[in-house]
């Protein structure tokens, strides 16, 4: 029996004391900006996130106070506009370009970060552009976003800085739901905070950290904020005499004063592991969940994801991971955002997806190695399965599988490549073909009976006929075996 085990990856904040040391004279520092998302169907009126909610990525600058990307009470600019809107940071980073008092573009995460995901990045700010603006859409939705403006990372020398995010208006479109389409605002608003305000409540849905090792901090042993991980490995056995079916409850203590996210993997005993499920645990909070909420995630409880694996039987192998909720919903927006990058798969012989891609085209996001089911399954597992697939599209199952296309024998068969279809591996494959072709009433399920309705169609093509003879005789090397009475059928039906 395989006995899963839940492994939980809990990412709770902590304090350590350090001690400064003047850096005053630097004129310059390298900084970790941290987004750190916190957003819980608890911070809003709604009783569960909506459908793909996310932030985007964090965009910005470092600047000085000749100027700003954002400020509330003042109007949003194009580049503002799309990141507000859409997401979109293309019109933003020019803007910034080509502005003189601006100095390094900042940005943390991929266009798609979920409600309580944790990004970085890195930039280095100067004495003389020591501020600091950047913002993040909430979406999905009008033009809600979160973000700093003209936040000062220098004050008698470099500073750390944490700031809690609360959502903000862009007033450049209509509309109080969880919507990318809307009405824009006209005349165009002005920027405005909607904290504790329509859908949202008093919390914070974000944190913004500024971290420098050449900052000091005004009193010597002040606390910088750090995460610590911390792993568990808790047994979780299915009781004997079980349907299978989920079964069991994880409950999970925080038992510190500061809250944090927790990601939940399941390792069975050969070692495989799917997941995470992620939801963020409050401080001195217990949270519980049962083994179908593990498995396939639940919005209303804020978990996120799952650990569960489909249950289909092409859903199945030692490499086999069920596509992460957040990924499936990211591979989404981006199809809608023409961001996916598509290269030719020789077995499948269609375009596959293998990467997102940010307006220049450089990749974000690489679907190669870890999610691409040649690289899950293996080059000869990957073969049969498209093979195998490929067979039962026009074939079916059986005779009584109405997913065949070539049962459908009144299509135009122009519309079909007769190279694509599979040589037919039994006689009541070669008869469907056969039927197809010929365009009979129906698909007969033996040669005999195709015999003696070909009255009903019409003769193929001559090179149409030379296909289906090379097709046959392929399908003869691979051992087809055919009755006797359907060998004496061939020759009606335009074969040797």
């Amino acid at each position: 029996m395989i006995r899963p085990r839940f492994k939980a990856i809990a990412l709770l904040p902590f304090t350590v004391l350090v001690s400064g040391v003047p850096h005053a004279q630097d004129e310059t520092a390298t900084y970790t900006i941290t987004f750190e998302g916190l957003w819980t169907a608890d911070d809003i009126t709604d009783a569960s996130l909506p459908i793909g909610a996310h932030f985007t990525q964090v965009i910005g600058a470092t600047h000085n106070s000749s100027t700003t990307l954002w400020a509330p009470g003042g109007m949003a600019s194009a580049g503002v506009e799309d990141v507000a809107e859409l997401g979109i940071v293309t019109d933003l980073v020019r803007e910034i370009g080509q502005n003189t008092d601006a100095d390094v573009t900042v940005r943390a995460g991929s266009f798609f970060n979920s409600p309580t995901q944790t990004v970085s990045g890195t930039f280095t700010a100067t004495a003389s552009h020591p501020l600091v603006s950047v913002l993040s859409m909430i979406a999905p939705s009008p033009d809600w976003f979160v973000g700093v403006s003209s936040l000062s990372l220098y004050d008698n020398g470099w500073r750390n800085r944490v700031v809690d995010l609360y959502p903000y208006d862009a007033g450049t479109e209509q509309g109080s739901g969880w919507s990318l389409s809307n009405a824009a605002t006209v005349p165009q608003g002005v920027i405005a905070s909607i904290r504790n305000t329509g859908r949202f409540r008093d919390n914070p849905i974000a944190r913004l950290s500024f971290t420098s090792e050449q900052a000091t901090d005004e009193e010597e042993g002040a606390a910088s904020p750090e995460t610590h991980t911390a792993d568990y490995t808790v047994p979780l056995l299915v009781p004997p005499g079980t349907s299978g079916g989920p079964q069991g409850m994880l409950r999970i203590l925080n038992g510190t004063d500061e809250s944090g996210t927790v990601e939940i993997y399941a390792v069975d005993d050969a070692g495989t592991r799917t997941g995470p499920a992620t939801f963020t645990l409050n401080a001195s909070a217990a949270a519980e969940f049962t083994a179908t909420d593990l498995q396939s995630g639940n919005a209303s409880l804020g978990l996120t994801g799952g650990i569960g694996a489909d249950s289909n039987e092409e859903a199945s192998g030692a490499n086999y991971k069920k596509i992460p909720r957040e990924l499936t919903l990211m591979l989404q927006e981006a199809l809608l955002r023409d961001a996916v990058k598509f290269e030719y798969d020789p077995i499948l012989r269609s375009e596959v997806g293998v990467a997102v891609v940010d307006g220049q085209g450089e990749e974000l996001v690489d679907l190669r190695k870890e999610w691409l089911p040649r690289e899950i399954y293996g080059e000869e597992d990957y073969t049969d399965r498209v093979m195998d697939l490929r067979r039962r599209r026009y074939y079916g199952r059986d005779s009584q599988d109405k997913a065949g296309i070539l049962r459908y024998t009144k299509v135009n068969s122009a519309l079909i490549d007769l190279a694509d279809i599979p040589a037919p591996a039994d006689e009541r494959e070669l008869t469907w073909l056969l039927s197809f072709f010929w365009q009979v009433d129906q698909a007969y399920n033996s040669l005999s009976d195709l015999m003696e309705h070909i009255g009903e169609g019409q003769r193929p093509l001559t090179h149409l006929l030379r296909e289906l003879q090379d097709k046959y005789e392929t399908s003869v090397s691979l051992g087809l075996q055919l009755s006797e009475r359907g060998k004496l059928a061939l020759p009606r039906l335009g074969l040797t």
